[in-house]
């Protein structure tokens, strides 16, 4: 299921975001705050899923840390057990010029994954 999920969004992406979605890339897995890259990004989305009892707390910033621009302010995730998968995505694409970070916030178990590709523009 979560597969085609998956499959679904990336052709989303590349329907809607011709042009961005060249080369789209995606992260591991990521279960706790990680360095996403380190250089330009075009920033297309994510899928963030927890384990239905918990509320998940995402920031994204336009920086290696932190400490860098922050991008997606504070948004939460409310837990749903019929529906754990939470999708989040942007055409065009957000440009984060310092590499991208994300810092995710929960007291129960999640993991997400993030789209975005090297930025040219």
């Amino acid at each position: 299921m979560f597969k085609k999920l998956m499959m679904i969004i990336v052709c989303f992406f590349m329907l809607t975001c011709v042009g961005y979605a060249e080369n789209l890339l995606y992260s591991a897995d990521k279960t706790a705050d990680a360095i996403i890259s380190t250089t330009r990004v075009n920033f297309f989305g994510m899928i963030v899923i927890d384990d239905g009892t918990t509320d998940v707390t995402v920031e994204i910033y336009d920086g290696t840390d932190a400490t860098g621009t922050l991008i997606v302010q504070s948004l939460t995730f409310v837990a749903n057990s019929d529906n754990p998968n939470h999708v989040l995505s942007f055409d065009p694409p957000i440009v984060c010029y310092d590499g991208m970070f994300v810092d995710i916030t929960t007291s129960g178990t999640t993991s997400y994954k993030v789209y975005y590709n090297r930025s040219n523009r």
